[in-house]
């Protein structure tokens, strides 16, 4: 046997019909039809079937019979999609029916994973088995194209992969259009993707004709290639049409830093570093910022941006990104609101040659820029607020830490998020867990590399493991740690007590927490029910103050805080100041508790961050 097929499958097959599956919902199970009709070394069948079901539910065989019902084959067939299964005949099986049209039964079964039931269906078949094929080329209207462009070639023979190869070879001179110059172009042999037998594609790429628009007159042939046996299609006469690249549209109409530009249009050269080819989007005409006077991007002042992804043909995605200029100010899209008016055009470069395509006259927004901060709660998270006592106030509490971060930057043009954005490239995220795992007992970490003064970064991640930290010596995971704010009670066991442990935290959480004597809260007062609502209700906000105002300080540091050359902290003890040192901020500030209220800013912390992130 050439596979062990892993369930009694040989007598469902060897019989006429099959066992009905003990479920109804199952679709019945029929094969439909085969294809290829050819079937070489590694020739991949596909099967279309009624009743394939979804991936894990169910297991495929097959088995070649003569016309006789003797066995010439089998093996497992499997799933492509949810009309088709897979199977490929064995070597031996083809070695021992070279050059014949070979009658044969095809049978397939399914058994359902579930109740163990099984089905078969059979197909028969007329097969020719060789070991390559004589491929035919059928040339037909080509028209126009772009550069990248997918040229779809019809004739006969063509091989799969798994079989060979079949190649076209290429002959002629191709002509531009713009300049005067012929490129000869003489046994360029390129291997095409092989859609079935009958149909194949070939790309447009660079390595064909170069980047500039033009005309090819020549001719192409096919080759197939299986092993050592190659077999070849006389040349056939075939004219092609190279357009120029051109930039149709470019949205949205507003964009900021850490967003997509998106360029569309067509010819567009993907960036392929083994043929040093890509294509630049060049911004010709004038920038008008909201403050300062108008900017003049012409000729050699243009803006040249290089695209971060072709997502697909004729689609070019350039994230807008700043740099820090040579008198260390943000520069590049996105640095300072305004609005761009002029053209854009795509530049194809391939080399050292480059062409312009054709621009579109465009004009767009750039506001100014809005930090988007994702809180991603891990885990360990809900597993340390069973020691709260408040594990069914999950809910309230992340919408109490998102109010706290929220109000702490009123004024400033950050957002913070609890899902994951879409609409933005560039964000940054903080980490909520449970314990430390730099075992330090640390409330919350920046870690992230150097004082990011300006916000150079956009996509800060504070959070997992940081390796360059870490070899520098410091704690190299960062985020912030629910397990830690257990510190700030005198009295609960197994755990240190912080020096700025208070015994109102006890008075707040005594009642939920289990190992300080209480009762975790319901469902019945999380909805706001029974004599202990109130209390829940000072607990939730108490802890999203002390995790939200965490959560902004952490931020601060990513974002440049505090606002003092060379400190991370603002200097001394200030009632209130979100930047301080740590043993600088009490329990009573970090909760809002105190006379002050919530911590806030201090005034030159608070003046960086509206100069970095202006409102609209």
């Amino acid at each position: 046997m050439r596979a062990a097929l892993g369930f009694a499958l040989l007598l469902a097959l060897a019989c006429e019909g099959s066992r009905a599956a003990k479920s109804d919902l199952v679709t019945p199970f029929e094969a439909l039809a085969a294809s290829p009709a050819e079937v070489l070394p590694g020739t991949r069948v596909t099967v279309e079937a009624d009743g394939v079901l979804a991936v894990g539910l169910a297991e495929y065989a097959w088995r070649l019979e003569d016309p006789e019902g003797g066995l010439l084959d089998e093996g497992a067939a499997t799933r492509q999609d949810d009309t088709h299964l897979g199977l490929t005949p064995s070597d031996a099986f083809v070695a021992a029916n070279q050059g014949t049209a070979r009658k044969v039964a095809l049978r397939l079964a399914r058994r359902v994973l579930a109740d163990d039931s099984e089905s078969s269906s059979g197909l028969p078949l007329t097969w020719t088995v060789a070991t390559n094929l004589d491929p035919v080329f059928e040339p037909g209207q080509t028209g126009p194209h772009a550069l990248y462009d997918v040229l779809t070639l019809r004739g006969q023979g063509f091989l799969q992969a798994s079989e060979g190869m079949t190649v076209a070879v290429i002959d002629g001179d191709y002509t531009f259009t713009a300049l005067p110059g012929v490129r000869a172009v003489h046994g360029l042999a390129v291997p095409l993707d092989v859609q079935g037998r009958d149909t194949a594609e070939l790309v447009l790429t660079v390595d064909l004709f170069g980047v500039r628009p033009g005309r090819f007159q020549g001719t192409l042939r096919l080759e197939n290639h299986a092993g050592d046996d190659v077999r070849v299609d006389p040349a056939h006469a075939i004219a092609l049409e190279i357009t120029a690249s051109a930039v149709t549209a470019l949205g949205p109409s507003s964009v900021r830093r850490g967003q997509v530009l998106k360029v569309t249009g067509s010819g567009f050269v993907p960036t392929d570093y083994a043929l040093e080819a890509t294509t630049l989007v060049a911004l010709d005409g004038t920038f008008a910022p909201r403050r300062g006077p108008v900017e003049e991007w012409t000729g050699p002042k243009r803006l040249v941006l290089v695209p971060d992804d072709f997502p697909a043909p004729g689609e070019m995605d350039s994230v807008l990104r700043v740099t820090r200029g040579a008198k260390g100010t943000l520069e590049g899209l996105g640095a300072v609101a305004g609005a761009f008016s002029g053209s854009v055009a795509p530049v194809l470069v391939n080399g050292f040659d480059w062409v312009e395509g054709q621009p579109i006259e465009a004009h767009f927004e750039v506001a100014e820029p809005l930090q988007v901060v994702l809180i991603k709660y891990l885990p360990g998270f809900a597993e340390s607020l069973t020691d709260f006592g408040l594990e069914r106030a999950e809910a309230r509490l992340r919408d109490a830490i998102l109010a706290r971060s929220s109000a702490d930057y009123a004024g400033v043009n950050l957002t913070f998020v609890v899902k994951r954005p879409t609409d933005y490239v560039d964000y940054a995220v903080i980490e909520v867990g449970g314990r430390d795992p730099n075992r330090a007992g640390l409330l919350g970490l920046d870690n992230t590399e150097g004082k990011d003064v300006g916000n150079l970064r956009f996509n800060d991640v504070l959070g997992g493991m940081n390796a360059a930290s870490d070899e520098a010596g410091f704690y190299a995971y960062g985020g912030v740690f629910l397990d830690s704010f257990l510190a700030f009670s005198p009295s609960y066991p197994g755990k240190e007590a912080s020096e700025l442990s208070d015994p109102l935290f006890d008075e707040i959480f005594g009642a939920f927490v289990p190992e300080l004597g209480g009762t975790p809260a319901t469902d019945d007062e999380v909805a706001g029910k029974g004599s202990r609502a109130a209390a829940l209700d000072k607990a939730v906000e108490v802890l999203g103050n002390l995790i939200g105002n965490t959560v902004s300080h952490e931020i601060g540091h990513s974002l440049g805080l505090a606002n003092i050359e060379g400190e991370y902290h603002n200097l001394g003890d200030n009632p209130g100041w979100i930047m301080d040192a740590g043993p600088a901020r009490s329990f009573l500030e970090r909760s809002g508790q105190g006379p002050l209220g919530p911590e806030v800013f201090s005034p030159d912390d608070r003046a960086y961050l509206e100069t970095i992130l202006p409102i609209d």
